[in-house]
């Protein structure tokens, strides 16, 4: 049982532009779309994202802490997906950093339907269903390099 859970976002309440998971009153606008406050991590704590064998998602992860931080997301253990055997990714942050994270189709897809990773240091993660057919990669900033 993972220690936070994030809902995974699919859209049906907003207009269709890039959609988010969380939402509550302060929420600031970021580009096309709204960005709620996320589910919080503490250094350490596991994750899951409940995809329902829909892996067709972007998550997001922001550094909180004051140093470097990695987002793993385990290896995943659904037989039906031939990627299944290609282990865990980690995706490493600097401080105060913001990546998104498209993961590879089936890679990290568990037999419960669930995505499930954890958080070096303490940080936020939001997720949201995208069209099918999303190309499994990390989005880079000017301070990630990092393919997944």
């Amino acid at each position: 049982m993972a220690d936070v859970t994030v809902a995974a976002y699919d859209g049906t309440t907003d207009n269709g532009n890039v959609q988010i998971m969380k939402r509550n009153d302060d929420m600031p606008e970021v580009g096309t779309g709204l960005l709620g406050t996320g589910a919080a991590l503490t250094a350490g704590q596991t994750f899951e994202i409940d995809v329902q064998f829909d892996d067709d998602v972007m998550i997001f992860c922001e550094d909180t802490s004051a140093g470097a931080n990695s987002i793993t997301l385990d290896a995943g253990d659904y037989p039906a997906s031939p990627k299944a055997s290609q282990g865990a990714s980690t995706v490493a942050m600097v401080a105060s950093d913001v990546v998104s994270i498209i993961p590879a189709k089936g890679r990290h897809l568990q037999s419960d339907g669930k995505i499930t990773g954890s958080m070096l240091a303490a940080g936020r993660i939001w997720a949201m269903h995208g069209p099918a057919g999303f190309i499994g990669k990390a989005y880079k900033n000017a301070t990630t390099s990092q393919d997944i």
